[in-house]
């Protein structure tokens, strides 16, 4: 598919705000003038997608107050997103009864239908706007070729993506539903006017909370051995589309979903945990697009998937302008990128990674060996579970070690055997300094690691025995 993308000038440009105008100018993730499918105000239609750059546009100064007053919650897709869990969690409510058990698993196949019909029809609803109807009109890269075969790979570890999100789910429920993790039920929830608050201002803190866990997670699976095991998978998509966006090796998932952490350790609503979740689940199809005008276009994460190493955040925070790997524009030279990458970042190359996005071949042999060493180690969960083969008379820390830091391990082991360049093991983060590095891989391991581990062991233990009840010992 080749489309040549929409160049104005600025004549045009002028005459195309004076529409009728029937939402405010950025309400719900709208563009400046309302619509979902217009160009982000600080674009410059006058010039090529994504060659305007970002720079004032990325946590501008005062970047803080939208956060700080809670603007930042219905002016922007948090308003959609929130939107579609209420629906969720009020018309397809938990059945904690279902859930106190594994030995049926009617309770989980239906929780995985009402993902997986989320999750399918929001990525197919803007791949199918953008990719076949043709809503939008500046793609960035305007020679690209529509290959089925890319999208049917993207889809696929989508599938695995809700397939994993469910079994997180389905954990949750059964740890809510047997008291190792006490939770707020609805009626008291809905009791009192501080509950009623504190209900509410799950919807506030988890975006906030998926912001700081999207960049210090990111930067994780950057370093060398996670990414050439895990990442890369994800970054096949040099050129990327909506279902790109929850395209991700098993292990990543694990990583990405750990972001429901805080639940673990809060007393607060399944409500948290299941808006954390559908947040989790759909924000990261519309900013995969690879398109510049429409609702949550994302020129500065098309960035980090064409050039590899920069743009770990998102654009609302600072993160990636503090630690030096901001790139502003879709330049090659010239950007404000200042990291330590020394990938090649060409045309020719991003292309070569853009053809692996497929099932046709079969994997390599590492991927196959990781894969399958990690698969092991849920085999063995499965069996403790289940009070299978002695399994479950195993110390639970072990089991929790093995799922959650485990993959980290497997993947530095596999690259001191396989590896023939002398990059650091921090590559492409060696330059930062030891202070950075080790603050960056403790916050990592507390925001990723942690969370894998406590919920695991928080499943194998009794009840009363879990994290949580640690914590308030």
């Amino acid at each position: 598919m080749k489309k040549e993308p929409v160049i104005v000038d600025s004549s045009e440009d002028d005459a195309s705000g004076k529409t009728c105008q029937l939402l405010p100018g950025g309400f719900a993730g709208t563009g400046p003038n309302g619509s979902f499918f217009e160009t982000p105000e600080w674009v410059d239609k006058t010039k090529a997608p994504g060659l305007t750059s970002q720079e004032g546009a990325v946590a501008p100064p005062g970047w803080w107050i939208n956060f700080a007053t809670g603007k930042f919650l219905f002016f922007s897709p948090n308003l959609v997103w929130l939107s579609i869990a209420l629906v969720d969690y009020f018309i397809f409510p938990y059945d904690f009864q279902a859930a106190k058990s594994f030995q049926q698993m009617d309770w989980v196949i239906y929780r995985f239908a009402v993902n997986f019909a989320i999750t399918f029809g929001y990525f197919g609803f803007w791949h199918c706007v953008l990719y076949l109807i043709g809503l939008s009109e500046r793609p960035f890269h305007p020679n690209r070729r529509y290959k089925i075969g890319k999208v049917v790979h993207n889809m696929w570890y989508t599938f695995l993506g809700v397939v994993q999100y469910t079994i997180w789910e389905a954990i949750f429920m059964h740890c809510y539903a047997t008291k190792r993790l006490p939770f707020m039920s609805d009626e008291e929830a809905f009791s009192n006017p501080w509950n009623i608050t504190m209900f509410c201002l799950a919807a506030f803190w988890v975006p906030i909370y998926r912001e700081f866990h999207f960049y210090f997670a990111h930067r994780f699976i950057h370093i060398k051995a996670v990414y050439k095991y895990v990442h890369s998978l994800h970054h096949r998509n040099t050129d990327i589309e909506p279902f790109a966006g929850l395209c991700m090796h098993p292990i990543e998932h694990l990583y990405y979903y750990s972001c429901v952490g805080p639940s673990l350790l809060l007393f607060a609503s399944p409500f948290a945990f299941m808006w954390n979740g559908v947040h989790l689940l759909i924000s990261p199809a519309a900013s995969h697009s690879g398109w510049e005008d429409h609702f949550q276009s994302d020129q500065y994460h098309y960035l980090h998937h064409r050039f590899f190493e920069c743009n770990y955040g998102t654009s609302s925070f600072p993160f990636d302008k503090m630690f030096g790997t901001f790139r502003d524009k879709l330049k090659e030279t010239g950007t404000s990128y200042r990291g330590g990458s020394e990938e090649k970042v060409d045309d020719k190359t991003a292309a070569i990674h853009d053809a692996k996005a497929s099932l046709a071949s079969l994997p390599d042999s590492g991927f196959a060996i990781y894969i399958t060493l990690n698969c092991a180690v849920w085999v063995l969960l499965w069996f403790a579970v289940q009070h299978q083969y002695g399994v479950n008379e195993w110390n639970p820390h072990y089991l929790a070690f093995l799922a959650s830091a485990g993959p980290v391990v497997i993947a530095q082991i596999m690259t001191n055997m396989t590896e023939t360049a002398k990059r650091s093991i921090f590559y492409p983060f060696h330059k930062d300094g030891w202070k950075t590095i080790s603050g960056h891989v403790t916050i990592s391991s507390l925001v990723c690691i942690g969370p894998v581990y406590v919920m695991v062991h928080m499943l194998l233990t009794n009840p009363g025995d879990s994290f949580y009840f640690w914590l308030r010992a």
